[in-house]
């Protein structure tokens, strides 16, 4: 599958990888969140919250995960807000497939 980088699929296990207008929707979420996510390795860590959602690991698995993957360089994310990590990456390009 050829396609532009903005819009790709991960090929190795099929995780979507957000275009443009995908990863400032979901930037400004992070931020919104916690302005401690204001960095390029959310975008990274919002990838393998997605890859879990589709492989199936459970929510509350995921939720735990979320807030010690995001719960880093000064965010403290409890969890609501890794409930809201979630949905934002859900929302945003980690649509089921």
């Amino acid at each position: 599958m050829v396609s532009s980088s903005d819009d790709k699929v991960n090929s190795s296990n099929a995780i979507p990888s957000p275009n443009a207008d995908e990863k400032t929707a979901l930037m400004e979420g992070l931020v919104a969140i916690d302005a401690a996510l204001d960095h390029n390795r959310s975008i990274d860590r919002a990838l393998e919250t997605c890859k879990e959602v589709r492989t199936g690991v459970e929510q509350a698995d995921v939720v735990a995960r979320i807030q010690e993957r995001f719960g880093t360089n000064g965010a403290q994310i409890n969890k609501t807000e890794a409930g809201r990590i979630k949905t934002l990456v859900e929302g945003t390009f980690c649509r089921a497939g």
